[in-house]
């Protein structure tokens, strides 16, 4: 399988048949505003938004955001963006090659 730099900057690679999303995992403590805070810093970047799930753990909610359309600096640079706001304990991401549906 052959794939292609794209964008020096994104780093993104083509891959026939695949399309990157990243998912961003955040801790925040139990306060509805973090997580409305991490959707403004998605939104921001111009990110799509394809999936979101959060889990209470005691004083703490594990929330993982599923997103597309921004290739792989800019899923960092906002992970890194979200680290800094008020009330979070921790962000990450990772980037993940799916498979394209069917056309």
């Amino acid at each position: 399988m052959a794939f292609d730099r794209v964008d020096d900057e994104t780093e993104d690679f083509v891959i026939p048949g695949a399309r990157m999303v990243h998912v961003i995992t955040v801790v925040t403590e139990a306060n509805i505003d973090r997580a409305v805070d991490i959707l403004r810093a998605v939104q921001t970047v111009g990110a799509d938004l394809e999936g979101l799930s959060s889990s209470r753990y005691g004083e703490w909610i594990d929330h993982r955001l599923r997103v597309s359309g921004i290739g792989t600096s800019q899923a960092r640079a906002v992970s890194h963006t979200i680290a800094g706001l008020a009330g979070i304990r921790t962000a990450s991401v990772d980037h993940h090659l799916i498979a394209r549906p069917p056309e």
